[in-house]
């Protein structure tokens, strides 16, 4: 025996287009937040302060996902993060201003937890208009 089932769905385009900028909203405060905690942390390797102090927070436009992004863009930084030189000699980091200056900063990031309860936080926060 078959059966079958015809549903018809209909969203409205305005709240689509409502809850998507509140999830890029939400996706830029979730970023800032962690380019906050991780100066706090003082991992990243500082000398004079570019690679730390002027990472930024971007969207990116996609047609298919909402991306935020914490870009370091000195261009030095990805042997910093992978605590490499030029040419591959392993980096030795100084700590007199940042005294947990390591390589991999962002590894305490990849389980998502941190990223879940804030973006979580964040998108209520702007949902509620605050």
């Amino acid at each position: 025996m078959s059966c079958q089932v015809r549903v018809n769905v209909k969203l409205n385009p305005q709240f689509i287009n409502m809850l998507t900028e509140d999830i890029k909203k939400a996706g830029m405060l979730t970023m800032t937040d962690a380019k906050d905690d991780i100066t706090n942390s003082q991992t990243v390797p500082f000398d004079n302060g570019p690679l730390q102090n002027d990472a930024f927070v971007v969207y990116i436009p996609d047609s298919y996902f909402i991306r935020v992004c914490l870009v370091y863009g000195e261009p030095y930084a990805r042997y910093q993060y992978f605590g490499l030189t030029r040419d591959g000699k392993p980096l030795n980091y100084q700590t007199v201003n940042n005294p947990y200056a390591r390589s991999h900063w962002l590894e305490p990031y990849a389980d998502g937890v941190f990223l879940t309860e804030h973006f979580n936080k964040n998108l209520k926060k702007v949902r509620e208009g605050g």
